[in-house]
């Protein structure tokens, strides 16, 4: 495997919300990334969905969780989106006619294509398919 994996806002989730249904693959994918010494990495603009999915539906304590990890660089490399990953990102948006992909999964899709990054930890379902068509391997 690729010493770099993207986390989705989907695994982040998992990984912190003791109830959701992916949680226990979840920490048990992060930890083996960790203790492998795995280059995690993901953008502001998913930790920023995380992190508002994560405090509407469970509160400011798990999200302060979720950014304490997110800013700690011995864990993961936090992205932040540049003109041209958006451009490539919304260029994806507006290509896939057929797709109901949100945004911030073409960002992501769009900075792993340019990082060379092939693997991802990620449950939703938008993203799982993004990944798949271009070529990804989706962990979890």
């Amino acid at each position: 495997m690729n010493r770099t994996v993207f986390i989705d806002a989907s695994g982040w989730i998992a990984i912190v919300n003791k109830k959701d249904h992916y949680h226990l693959t979840a920490v048990r994918l992060y930890k083996q990334l960790l203790q492998n010494g795995v280059h995690l990495i993901t953008t502001t603009w998913t930790a920023y969905e995380a992190l508002s999915l994560i405090k509407s539906r469970f509160g400011l304590d798990v999200a302060l969780k979720l950014w304490e990890i997110l800013n700690n660089r011995k864990i993961v490399s936090l992205i932040r989106i540049s003109t041209k990953i958006e451009a490539d990102a919304l260029k994806m948006f507006f290509g896939y006619k057929d797709k109901t992909w949100g945004i911030i999964d073409c960002t992501s899709i769009a900075l792993m294509s340019l990082l060379g990054c092939r693997h991802a930890l990620a449950f939703d379902e938008h993203f799982v398919e993004a990944g798949k068509q271009n070529g990804f391997e989706i962990l979890g």
